[in-house]
């Protein structure tokens, strides 16, 4: 008498051999979302991570996208937000003067009409812009509706950043 061990019934069984190839691509789909969706996650998780944009002078600048909601009047938007870092210790005045493309129309820099500020930043600190209402207007850039598809978005920025040393400096 021949003796079968459980798995040669299996593979000797016509109905597993039809049934193992659609739970072989079963598995193989879920084992797929499993890693698309913890792809997405990562990528998510790095929209409000603070990103070097440039150094001069001992004047750090940072970008980053965040959402902001105002949810009492229903919108909902994304903000390009601006963090300066005075890294001297000596206080420092630094202008951003941004050229914004939305879709594909450029805005001018604000020094072409006359509006421009200087952010004086104390030595050795740093300002940030963020969602509330008293954070300053020249830190933060709007960048898109979140619940409005049919607007223009932020396609690309320019900070065009001028350091400059402050009267007590000199």
């Amino acid at each position: 008498m021949k003796t079968t061990t459980g798995l040669s019934k299996i593979q000797n069984n016509p109905q597993s051999q039809v049934l193992y190839p659609f739970f072989s691509r079963v598995l193989t789909f879920f084992a797929l979302c499993i890693f698309i969706l913890s792809t997405h996650t990562v990528f998510s998780q790095n929209e409000g991570i603070w990103k070097l944009y440039s150094e001069n002078d001992g004047i750090k600048i940072f970008t980053k996208k965040a959402e902001c909601h105002d949810n009492v009047n229903g919108l909902h938007y994304e903000y390009v937000f601006v963090k300066i870092q005075n890294t001297n210790n000596t206080d420092k005045s630094v202008i951003l003067d941004p050229t914004l493309t939305y879709g594909d129309k450029q805005y001018p820099k604000a020094s072409d009409n006359n509006a421009v500020k200087s952010i004086l930043i104390k030595a050795g600190n740093e300002i940030q812009g963020d969602c509330t209402e008293n954070s300053p207007e020249s830190l933060k850039i709007f960048s898109r509706f979140l619940n409005y598809s049919n607007q223009p978005s932020l396609s690309a920025f320019e900070l065009n950043p001028k350091v400059e040393n402050t009267q007590t400096d000199e």
